[in-house]
């Protein structure tokens, strides 16, 4: 019981936290907004499983503004988290070659996380997780974080 009255309020305060800085380092105001943790979930991938590229922009009546996760536990090839430009990007509808990969002509990007990280993204952004390849669980807290003008929650 006092582990989750101390360590929950402690991680949701973490993630609302850096979620405020991470929107205020890409370049929105916030000042106005509470941030707040609107859903939270663990996540366990057994071996040979995987999570289909997807974004978390509606959860019922809210909308997402930052989704992410924080590693718990993540053995050697147990599966990168993968981003995709856009959806229409996964799907390859332009087709056409890319004279080189650079950070332009790239679809993909993937993070090989490890214990420990905390890792956030605009919930628009269309992401998954490739198959996680150890016989060890890969645990992941991941979340959604909603952004609402202050005079409309007050």
């Amino acid at each position: 019981d006092v582990y989750k009255r101390q360590l929950i309020p402690n991680v949701i305060t973490l993630i609302e936290k850096n979620s405020r800085d991470y929107l205020e380092m890409i370049g929105y105001d916030v000042s106005n907004y509470n941030v707040n943790v609107c859903n939270m979930w663990l996540s366990r991938m057994r071996e040979n499983s995987n999570h289909n590229f997807h974004t978390h922009t509606k959860l019922g009546e809210k909308l997402a503004a930052v989704s992410g996760s924080y590693y718990v536990n993540i053995p050697p090839d147990s599966a990168a988290l993968t981003f995709s430009r856009s959806e229409g990007e996964f799907f390859n509808q332009l087709r056409l070659p890319a004279k080189e990969q650079n950070e332009f002509t790239r679809k993909f990007y993937s993070h090989e996380p490890k214990a420990g990280d905390l890792v956030l993204f605009l919930a628009e952004t269309f992401h998954g997780v490739l198959t996680n390849k150890s016989s060890e669980n890969r645990d992941v807290i991941s979340f959604n974080v909603s952004v609402t003008r202050k005079s409309d929650a007050d």
